[in-house]
Formats: C-alpha cells, sequence, structure tokens
C-alpha cells in the first residue's frame, strides 16, 4: 500500500513545496500497487504537499456537440485515464468553462487559474490556465508515470512560438465553433479554429530540458515521478519551434492530424 505520507515526501524530493501551482498527469498503474484511498488519495496527498496557499489542476478535457458546455455535466475523453474523472467529481474542485480543453484545480488560485478560459482564442494558448501555470512564479508540472507526450503544456508553446501548423492538426469531429452555458445561463459560442492536435511529439523535448537541469526525479512507488518549471520548460520549447518549426511534431506517417501540420509548414 502506498500513503499520502510516501506521496508527500517524493514530492518535496521533486521540490514541489507549500505555495506551488502544481498541474499534474498520472496513470495510476505505474504505481504498481494500491495507493490508499485510490485516485483520492492520491489527489489529496498532491494537494497537501502545497497546501495551504498552493493549488493542484489537472486537464478535463472533452467534448459534445449535442449540447452547450456545462462543467458539471460535460463529458471528458477516456483517454486521460481515471483521475481526472474523479478530480472533476469532487465537491472542491472547480471546472474551467473550454469547451474541449477544459481544467479542473482545487486551491486558493482556483478562480484565478480557470477563469475567462471560454474567452480564450485556443484552449492552450494565450490566456488559457495554461498560459497562467507559465506564469505564475511557482507554476509547475508533475508526472506521476507518464512522459512528456502527455503534458499538454506544451501546446501553449505552440501556440506561443507560434508553430506555422497551428490549427491544422485539429481533429475533423471539432466544428469551427462550440457552445458554453456560462453560470448565469448565458450561452456563448467560442472559436475552435486553433485546437491543437498530437502531443506525441513532445518528448523530443525531454533531453533539452534535462540539458538545462530543469527535470527533477524520484520513484513513488513503482512509479516514476518528474517535475519541471512550467515558465522555463515553455521558454524550452518556444525556442526549440523557433529553430525548427516542425521539431515537434511526431515521425512522418503518424497521422493523418500531423500531416496535414506538416503539409501546412511546407507551404
Amino acid at each position: 500500500m502506498i500513503g499520502r505520507a510516501e506521496i508527500v515526501c517524493g514530492l518535496r524530493r521533486l521540490g514541489i513545496q507549500p505555495g506551488d501551482l502544481v498541474f499534474f498527469h498520472t496513470s495510476i498503474k505505474s504505481f504498481g500497487g494500491c495507493i490508499e484511498d485510490g485516485p483520492n488519495g492520491l489527489i489529496d496527498a498532491t494537494y497537501e504537499a502545497v497546501s495551504p496557499t498552493g493549488t493542484i489542476a489537472v486537464p478535463t478535457h472533452g467534448f459534445s456537440s449535442d449540447a452547450p458546455f456545462e462543467p458539471a455535466k460535460a463529458p471528458l475523453f477516456s483517454t486521460l485515464g481515471l483521475l481526472p474523472h474523479v478530480f472533476a467529481a469532487r465537491p472542491d474542485a472547480r471546472r474551467s468553462l473550454h469547451p474541449t480543453h477544459s481544467d479542473v484545480a482545487i486551491g486558493p488560485d482556483s478562480e484565478w487559474l480557470l477563469e475567462g478560459h471560454e474567452r480564450c482564442s485556443s484552449g492552450v494558448g494565450r490566456g488559457s490556465p495554461l498560459d497562467n501555470l507559465r506564469l505564475h512564479p511557482k507554476g509547475k508540472v508533475v508526472l506521476y508515470g507518464v512522459g512528456l507526450d502527455k503534458v499538454t503544456l506544451f501546446h501553449l508553446a505552440e501556440n506561443l512560438a507560434p508553430a506555422p501548423y497551428i490549427g491544422f492538426q485539429r481533429k475533423p469531429i471539432f466544428p469551427d465553433v462550440a457552445r458554453v452555458r456560462k453560470p448565469d445561463g448565458v450561452i456563448v459560442e467560442v472559436s475552435l479554429e486553433d485546437t491543437p492536435g498530437c502531443a506525441d511529439g513532445f518528448v523530443a523535448l525531454e533531453p533539452l530540458l534535462r540539458e538545462r537541469n530543469l527535470i527533477r526525479e524520484t520513484t513513488i512507488g513503482a512509479a516514476a515521478v518528474m517535475a519541471f518549471p512550467a515558465g522555463l520548460a515553455v521558454d524550452v520549447a518556444i525556442e526549440q519551434i523557433r529553430r525548427d518549426g516542425v521539431s515537434l511534431l511526431p515521425p512522418a506517417g503518424h497521422c493523418e492530424g500531423c500531416r496535414r501540420a506538416r503539409l501546412q509548414a511546407a507551404g
């Protein structure tokens, strides 16, 4: 059994401290054993590590064309795994209002982090929760048993650089606009033209982050866990995209979205 105290100690080895803003991605299976209280225990331990002044967040991406997006009702992508579903269902969690790339947070900075997400031209672009994470002086990413191909933060770098293929990886299920129902009942339309595509190529950033000594690592249970500062990591990704506009795309032939992205960059 992997206890809460063991998780907190592991996070301390990674430099996670009270007051941090931690955005994390998780594979529960990677721990190789039962976590005390399951996904909720991991959420509680992560929050304990940054409490009382810190905040934690995870992605809760999802989309439904049947009705306007509402945080309490909108589905999550099944590919996110179990933990984001548990996180979003907690009574202490707040979910942002973006129809495809919502995030959910717990802690005193939740409102600041998530506010206005539906007004962003991209769900992962300027003014988004990921951009706020980048700008936070103690913004960090923690990866519990997953790699950089799960890090949505680097989609922000694609937008800020900008990468020459922005908008051309979009999945065909996404329309040009989607509707969001705000808490006061007003329905607004949100542009999805800059919806991001594949993240599988982000693993190319790992050696660059290591060269800068930005990655800290430990083991919790059987899980390889790493952490890095959000702002500095985005800076590295932007520099790389500006050196080579397609360097964060997967190899040619990976998927249809990436093929369109490479054609756009070449044209």
